[in-house]
């Protein structure tokens, strides 16, 4: 029983077998009750105490209400900290909120642990996005592409286990410097000699898109490199459409590249004078994590 007199747990086994108890508890005033189920007998009473290896830190709140608010995760942070038995501290899970200014490719890590936890990613409405659920003291981990907005994360005691933790948390920012449509094309301009641009698409941007023109008939070379992801590359006329002939009238199959597994990837063709556009997509939107990239675009 706890100082007021409300029971924390019992012991009731069958017959003459042997009762016991093992609990880890905070500091305080505790009451042990042995009582008579049926009969007469006498009885010893053992009762011990071991000191806790660590102190329930509970610096972080332990409600959704409570949730410690870290602010922007502009740098990479690293929070030490408890979950576990709520009689110790009532500590079964630790909140914690972060905002991103932009899209981002964020990374938590869970390590130290003593016993199993678990790490969880929550919006801002604390509605699950992922986790991260080995067993034992394995560590957590979990990396996900996240659109600019607020977001928190959970860790959680599992079976009331007690650990200390360390909680790592960093973003790598995804800034958007080409348009995702046609109308938002990034203008590249009257394309004369080579320009390069090096940019990133994933599931938080899938493609980016780039206008050039042409004020003669010329060879475009189109150059991507650095890729970690499966990407697709296209090339598209002013109308935005793909095209299988080049200016001389040659069939050289349509003019997109749909799957590019390797790290680099080219397209020549001979256009006419006028306005063309180059998107990159990442294929794996869904699954992927995105990748980052260099393009080449060069007309001679």
């Amino acid at each position: 029983y706890d100082s007021n007199e409300n029971e924390i747990v019992s012991s009731t086994n069958d017959d003459t077998a042997n009762e016991s108890i093992t609990l880890n508890l905070g500091s305080g005033t505790y009451y042990a009750l042995a009582w008579q189920s049926s009969g007469d007998t006498n009885y010893n009473l053992d009762l011990t105490a071991t000191p806790l290896t660590y102190s329930p830190a509970n610096t972080v709140g332990n409600t959704e209400a409570q949730t410690k608010n870290i602010g922007g995760l502009t740098t990479a942070q690293t929070f030490t900290d408890f979950v576990g038995n709520q009689y110790i501290a009532r500590d079964k899970e630790d909140f914690y909120q972060f905002t991103l200014a932009e899209g981002s490719t964020v990374n938590l890590g869970l390590s130290g642990l003593t016993a199993n936890a678990d790490l969880v990613l929550r919006n801002n409405e604390y509605s699950w996005i992922t986790d991260s659920t080995n067993f034992s003291t394995i560590d957590e981990a979990i990396t996900r592409n996240l659109t600019a907005g607020t977001y928190i994360v959970e860790v959680e005691s599992i079976d009331d286990a007690n650990t200390g933790y360390n909680l790592q948390l960093s973003a790598t920012p995804r800034p958007d410097l080409a348009g995702n449509t046609l109308d938002t094309s990034r203008q590249v301009g009257a394309l004369v000699g080579t320009q390069t641009f090096n940019d990133w698409v994933g599931n938080i941007d899938s493609s980016d898109y780039y206008q050039f023109t042409l004020d003669s008939k010329r060879t475009v070379d189109i150059d991507i490199s650095g890729l970690s992801d499966v990407t697709s590359l296209y090339l598209y006329n002013s109308s935005g459409d793909t095209f299988s002939y080049d200016a001389n009238g040659n069939y050289q199959g349509s003019s997109y590249i749909w799957r590019i597994t390797g790290e680099t990837g080219s397209m020549s063709r001979v256009l006419n004078p006028g306005t063309y556009f180059v998107r990159v997509s990442d294929y794996n939107t869904s699954s992927g994590l995105g990748t980052n990239y260099n393009l080449n675009l060069s007309a001679s």
